[in-house]
């Protein structure tokens, strides 16, 4: 798993591909999310990782989310690359 700083670095990197952005909301139970993931390059912000088997970039924008009890779990076994972009983040 790398560690990103910036996502400047991703610019134009998947270009012409579909990409799917999932954020932390209840809609996610409402699909078959993981099926649909395969289909394209996948963003998962914040606590979205919990609902998800694999994603190929986890946004980290909030601070509490490394306390949650799912963090160190679910992160080393279903991102293949972390992109911390929000304040107070270590």
């Amino acid at each position: 798993m790398e560690k990103f700083e910036s996502v400047e670095i991703f610019r134009n990197k998947h270009k012409g591909q579909i990409g799917f952005i999932l954020g932390a909301g209840y809609s996610l139970a409402d699909h078959d999310i993981n099926n649909i993931l395969k289909k394209g390059v996948s963003f998962c912000c914040n606590s979205s990782i919990a609902a998800v088997d694999v994603c190929d970039y986890f946004l980290l924008t909030d601070g509490c989310i490394p306390y949650y009890n799912f963090y160190d779990e679910k992160v080393s076994k279903v991102a293949k690359n972390v992109i911390f972009a929000g304040r107070g983040i270590d």
